[in-house]
This record gives structure tokens, C-alpha cells and sequence, in this order.
């Protein structure tokens, strides 16, 4: 019995790895079956990203003035993901990914919703957070700057939105 057991592990795990390959080429026969969602989502190893996260890249960058001068601009989900990289610190993962969630969906609204940046139900969220974590209480402005870069046919295109906030 004890002999046995690492045969199946090894055998379960060459199938995992050759499944995992499979997968990783993407047939388009079983993209869309239900195996190769949960297998891609849950049982995959390694960082394979689908070509919309690659193509399409949004970035918020926040500064403030105060006393008439205006701050460095700063990308804090970009600031928080680096400091999880560097030093492994789940909760600056966390904070990153909860960052890009509130500026994503202020900037990409779905149909129906307002279309003024700063009448929609998420801008509040949005800025009560920005105003608790990372702004001074002294800033009398604050400018939002939406960077939106994409990728297509090896060129890369970049638009930007300006938003400025009076306190």
C-alpha cells in the first residue's frame, strides 16, 4: 500500500500537468465548457492573463493642493500592489484590488447610470474612502486623473480624464 501511494501522486500529478498545458494552450473546441472555466479559475498554476486585462489598462492617479500647491500625483492601487510584492503583505493585496474596484466602477458605468462622474452613487464611496485613507484633511482640491491605455496592433494609445473636486 505504502509503494502505491507515491505512483498515484505522481500519476496525478503528471495528469494535472498535462491538463494544465492543455488548458493553457486554450483550444477554442472546450473554451467555453464548464470544465474549462472552473479548471482555468481554481486548478491552473501560474499567472495566465486573458488578453482583455492586457489590452485594456485603467490607472486613477490622486493629488491634492493645499496652501495653493498641488501634490505629487499618486497611484495608490499601484502603490499597494508593490508593497504586497515586496513584501508579501496580504492586506496591501487586498487594499489594492478594493482601490481598483471603487475607481472601476465609478469609470465604467453601466447603462442606465448617471452619466456625470460626480452625481453617481459610487462617487461617494469612492471619495469617502480616497478622504479617510490618503488625503489630508487641509486639501482644499483634489484632481482625479483617469488613465486609460490600450493596446492594439502593437501600438499602444493612451486617454486621459481630468476631474477636479472643490472641498
Amino acid at each position: 500500500m505504502q509503494q502505491r501511494l507515491p505512483l498515484v501522486l505522481a500519476i496525478i500529478l503528471i495528469v494535472h500537468l498535462a491538463v494544465s498545458l492543455f488548458f493553457i494552450v486554450d483550444p477554442l473546441l472546450l473554451r467555453s465548457t464548464r470544465l474549462s472555466k472552473i479548471y482555468k479559475s481554481y486548478l491552473l498554476p501560474g499567472p495566465f492573463f486573458s488578453d482583455v486585462k492586457i489590452i485594456d489598462n485603467y490607472r486613477l492617479h490622486v493629488s491634492w493642493r493645499v496652501n495653493g500647491q498641488w501634490s505629487v500625483p499618486k497611484d495608490y492601487a499601484m502603490e499597494n500592489f508593490k508593497s504586497y510584492q515586496s513584501q508579501l503583505n496580504l492586506s496591501s493585496l487586498y487594499r489594492s484590488r478594493l482601490e481598483r474596484t471603487l475607481y472601476l466602477k465609478l469609470l465604467l458605468p453601466h447603462e442606465g447610470q448617471e452619466p456625470e462622474l460626480f452625481n453617481r452613487k459610487e462617487f461617494i464611496p469612492f471619495i469617502e474612502y480616497h478622504s479617510e485613507h490618503y488625503l489630508p484633511k487641509t486639501a482644499d482640491s483634489i484632481r482625479l486623473t483617469f488613465v486609460h491605455k490600450k493596446v492594439t496592433d502593437f501600438t499602444i494609445k493612451t486617454d486621459s480624464a481630468n476631474y477636479l473636486l472643490a472641498r
